[in-house]
């Protein structure tokens, strides 16, 4: 037992270096490194330096600390959609892709191309209207 409260508490204490670490690097970075973290450990980034003000800290060290609980928190907000928005721009890049050779195929503009297809689609929809309302 007290060797896995010695296991927990010297990994909060490197979560609290990594999360200093995290707090001088850039914003896109550092959320990419939470969301591995995350996605490898499969649980959330702890909400660190979120404790309340203690009777012995001044005003400063408070507002310090807060304003640094404040950008992790940030951090640790995006890092949760940050996985499922890199895989939707990755599929949107191949959807892009894909249309863009489809349109070069036909010898279209991209747009013309999406115009011509969106087109098609109401132009069957319209006639399965029609073709149901002379049904009845």
């Amino acid at each position: 037992m007290a060797e896995r409260v010695a296991a927990e508490l010297a990994e909060i204490a490197e979560l609290y270096e990594l999360a200093d670490e995290l707090l001088q690097m850039r914003l896109l970075a550092a959320i990419e490194l939470v969301a591995n973290w995350q996605r490898e450990t499969r649980r959330m980034f702890p909400a660190l330096f979120t404790e309340p003000r203690a009777e012995h800290e001044t005003a400063q060290a408070y507002a310090v600390r807060r304003e640094k609980a404040q950008r992790f928190g940030l951090i640790r907000l995006m890092a949760a959609d940050h996985i499922k928005s890199a895989g939707n721009r990755r599929r949107k890049a191949t959807f892009n892709a894909k249309e863009a050779n489809e349109a070069a195929a036909i010898g279209m503009e991209v747009d013309e191309y999406q115009k011509h297809k969106k087109d098609l689609k109401l132009t069957a929809k319209m006639a399965r209207i029609i073709a149901d309302r002379a049904a009845v």
